[in-house]
């Protein structure tokens, strides 16, 4: 029997999908088995891929869509029946490099302790850069941290690179990870399923890591969205999630009810944040979306969204950024030590450049650089020049409705994209404010009883509360 059942799951992505299976034929390493797992496509993705590769894999087409949850247990139950060592789960829109199945399986190999192992993710459309590689998870920020995204693929990295979690574009699973965790989390639907069972894996005793040299290029997320679909799924599955998610262990009763008044007041801000965000730009379908799935959330809706949560999706999201920066020659950026942040700001950039066909001479300034690099540029420990040789000189920060309107210090960007200018902006914050202080009212005893309905008194909801922590 081979030694790995690779299970694709696909949704009318029919030259994808085709794309995927023929890097699989690639590879070096031949000893494993192909199941597609079709969601009910419509756009003759099963008779394409029957017709090119017949007999060569196994195709499961559903009655229905299931998600890439419902359709990636499909595949595993399927793949359950047979003696299988491991488990290859991977996106329909996903081609790996040729020698990719024999790193991962060496790794595996020879570390025991490895119980979910990510590929090195690259962009499709930009083949030496990194998508994604060792993800960590981010409670403080109701958030995950893409490591290294946006910095090219010669950029020196370790052969394995312990992590929170890996997307299941690209994971391999040992077979005793399943069979002691389960499946994956199919009440999600689609979204932080991975990062979910990753937490299983990890509190199970195994550990998740991304192996630098197991290589896949993904093309997710890069079509524009016409509904409103991935907004409802992310916010209330990341929702759900870190009211559940508690890394380390509490000692006494009043620490665990500390962790969890916490932890609501950060759901709640980030869930406002959004929404705020949303209203200052127009994007009215998507704030009721978003609220929509911050209340089934808290309800503890699970499974696919009512039909009419989904709506049509306004594209006005960074409109005012690219009519400011547009017009900017000369940039400089002090970064505070944000880098995720500030990658956020120049992946924004790049954008503009390219909508412009013109570059921008930008500087990253951070008082406390010994000399790193980010996305090809140098950080520098001091402005170069005097503020006014700039168009713009930005401070980086998460949020700019965060910021403390008495302290305030020049012009702000954050990693949505948001610009905090001048006094129109500025005076924007008092609004947040108040209309912060009323959402808070409204819903924070709410959000503490939906975390503790969560679990109830049981120890089971002790043990998941009890994770093994983070990456440090």
């Amino acid at each position: 029997m081979k030694k790995i059942g690779v299970i694709i799951c696909t949704y009318n992505k029919k030259e994808y999908v085709l794309k995927c299976v023929a890097s699989l034929e690639r590879q070096s390493f031949r000893d494993f088995g192909i199941y597609v797992v079709d969601n009910a496509s419509t756009d003759g993705t099963m008779e394409a891929v029957q017709e090119t590769y017949g007999s060569l894999l196994h195709y499961l087409c559903l009655p229905e869509n299931l998600g890439g949850t419902g359709g990636f247990n499909a595949g595993l139950r399927t793949c359950m029946e047979e003696p299988f060592d491991y488990f290859l789960l991977l996106d329909n829109d996903v081609v790996l490099k040729e020698d990719c199945l024999e790193k991962l399986v060496f790794l595996m190999e020879r570390h025991g302790d490895l119980g979910i192992l990510g590929c090195k993710i690259l962009r499709m459309d930009e083949p030496d850069t990194i998508q994604e590689f060792g993800p960590v998870l981010d409670p403080e920020n109701v958030n995950f941290i893409l490591r290294y995204r946006g910095e090219k693929d010669s950029l020196p990295l370790p052969e394995i690179l312990p992590c929170d979690y890996v997307p299941a574009c690209a994971m391999m699973v040992r077979r005793e990870v399943v069979e002691r965790i389960g499946l994956m989390p199919e009440e999600n639907f689609i979204y932080y399923d991975d990062i979910e069972w990753c937490v299983r894996c990890r509190e199970a005793g195994w550990k998740v890591a991304a192996a630098n040299k197991a290589k896949a290029w993904h093309k997710g997320g890069a079509a524009i969205q016409t509904t409103t679909f991935s907004v409802y799924y992310i916010n209330r599955n990341k929702t759900r999630f870190y009211m559940c998610y508690f890394p380390g262990k509490f000692q006494t009763e009043e620490e665990r009810m500390e962790a969890i008044g916490h932890r609501a007041d950060v759901i709640l801000r980030d869930m406002f944040e959004g929404c705020f965000v949303c209203k200052q730009q127009g994007q009215l379908n998507v704030l009721k979306t978003r609220m929509d799935a911050f209340l089934d959330a808290m309800e503890g809706k699970t499974g696919k969204a009512e039909a009419w949560k989904i709506r049509p999706h306004e594209h006005t999201y960074l409109d005012r950024f690219k009519e400011v920066m547009g017009k900017a020659g000369k940039i400089a950026i002090h970064t505070h030590g944000d880098e995720a942040n500030t990658s956020r700001v120049l992946s924004f950039l790049r954008i503009v450049e390219q909508e412009r066909g013109q570059a921008m001479d930008i500087s990253l300034v951070d008082k406390e650089s010994q000399g790193e690099s980010l996305f090809g540029l140098t950080v520098l420990p001091e402005l170069p020049g005097r503020e006014s040789d700039y168009d713009h000189v930005l401070h980086v920060c998460r949020h700019v409705y965060k910021l403390d309107p008495g302290n305030l210090e020049g012009s702000y960007v954050d990693g949505w994209g948001n610009l905090m200018l001048g006094q129109e902006d500025f005076e924007k914050l008092l609004d947040y404010r108040k209309m912060l202080e009323v959402f808070m009212l409204c819903y924070r005893e709410r959000m503490v009883q939906g975390i503790l309905e969560m679990y109830g008194a049981s120890n089971n909801r002790d043990k998941r509360m009890d994770g093994k922590g983070m990456v440090d």
